[in-house]
């Protein structure tokens, strides 16, 4: 009877840790799909960061597929992020004004 709880307890772990490790590949949008003035989720590796009194610009690398996240905050580089916020088109290419940037300990893609 003690395993069976302890078994329980070991399933509804693992379950959490897939379901915490699919999330971010679920909310994920392609750059290439969005438009402009819409609210996404995009998750990545942050590869570039410039900070200017705590307001980021950083470049966050989505497997081969970059974005420019504009952020009033802080993300290392090379940190797992998952960021939400409104897309907008520039001259430059297009860029996600954060409105939430999440560290990620790890993805399942």
């Amino acid at each position: 009877m003690k395993y069976k709880g302890l078994l329980i307890l070991i399933i509804i772990v693992v379950i959490a840790l897939l379901v915490y490790g699919l999330i971010p590949t679920v909310l994920n949008t392609s750059p290439s799909a969005m438009k402009s003035n819409n609210s996404y989720y995009i998750s990545g590796k942050v590869t570039n960061d410039i900070t200017i009194n705590n307001h980021s610009a950083f470049t966050v690398d989505d497997h081969g597929k970059s974005i420019t996240v504009l952020y009033n905050g802080t993300a290392p580089v090379n940190s797992i992020v998952l960021v939400h916020g409104t897309y907008n088109s520039a001259l430059f290419g297009g860029y996600i004004d954060a409105s939430s940037v999440t560290p990620w300990y790890y993805s399942i893609s």
